[in-house]
């Protein structure tokens, strides 16, 4: 028995994804396609310190984002700063946490 959605395999007599709820199925469908994902740019910074703050902000609100030259920062000179992306589908929600 397979999951549909999150493609777990579970044994014979399970019949709901314990993760996703939805109803197993006998056999996998074809390769899944996979989602694609805008991210926009919400601000740059050259503050290892700004970087952490908006990861622990971020995570609690659970909003989807990654920092682009984040590992940069250790590198001199600063060249450019370290870019926070995010869903593009949450990017108010993460503009008005910032701003708060």
């Amino acid at each position: 028995m397979f999951c549909p959605k999150c493609r777990t395999e579970y044994v014979e007599g399970v019949g709901v994804c314990a993760d996703c709820g939805v109803a197993l199925v006998p056999e996998q469908s074809g390769e899944p396609t996979p989602e694609y994902v805008e991210f926009v740019k919400i601000l740059g910074t050259f503050n290892t310190g700004d970087i952490a703050f908006l990861k622990s902000i971020f995570d609690e609100e659970d909003i989807t984002y990654y920092f682009l030259g984040e590992h940069f920062n250790y590198v001199y000179p600063l060249v450019q700063p370290s870019l926070l992306m995010v869903r593009k589908d949450q990017a108010d929600r993460a503009d008005h946490g910032i701003r708060k």
